[in-house]
């Protein structure tokens, strides 16, 4: 019996082909904006035994992937009946359409990725100062990484460049600034300072 493994690639960020059964053909469903993944994902694609199939949005858009993975689910049963399919995808908005499709007698079947907790990050040298800094400072706080990584570090007293950057950059792991390396901060400031 065939068996198609439908890859949501914009709920599922890596996967390791070389654990997938070789009889699978694998469909890859990839995002306007996810080149980088592709990329990574190519050579080991062009590999795998069962075919491998990219299927990309050509725009962006609300749930838009998750229609494109649903009207080819639909286009390969029509195809096989028989067709055994798994749905790659932490996303739940898939449940319902594989509840029908069971009802319907095909064998659909959905399993998401296993979510690796990372563990929470100590925060660096001088950040509670940093916080307290940021809290009482200017109005206008800096509008750049660059501009916050500078003004850190000319404010408090013996802090290299690089303690300040990753201050920013922890900063930005708890969600205190948010913007990223590139583009306007914003600034959501945590109301203690020690995590």
């Amino acid at each position: 019996m065939a068996r198609a493994l439908f890859v949501d690639f914009e709920n599922v960020h890596k996967l390791d082909l070389s654990r997938v059964p070789a009889d699978f053909r694998v469909f890859g469903f990839f995002g306007a904006n996810q080149l980088k993944s592709w990329t990574a994902m190519a050579p080991g694609a062009a590999k795998h035994p069962g075919g491998f199939v990219t299927i990309g949005a050509t725009g962006s858009g609300r749930d838009a992937l998750d229609f494109m993975l649903a009207y080819q689910l639909g286009v390969e049963l029509t195809r096989d009946p028989a067709l055994e399919c798994t749905i790659y995808s932490g996303d739940t908005g898939f449940d319902p359409l594989i509840r029908h499709l069971r009802k319907l007698g095909h064998a659909v079947t959905k399993t998401k990725p296993r979510v690796q907790k990372e563990a929470k990050s100590a925060a660096p040298a001088r950040y509670a100062d940093a916080v307290a800094l940021l809290k009482k400072g200017p109005k206008n706080l800096p509008g750049t990484y660059r501009k916050l990584v500078k003004h850190l570090a000319a404010q408090l007293a013996g802090l290299e460049p690089a303690g300040a950057e990753a201050i920013v950059e922890h900063l930005l792991a708890q969600g205190a600034v948010k913007g990223g390396k590139t583009g306007a901060l914003t600034y959501a400031l945590p109301r203690k300072a020690s995590s």
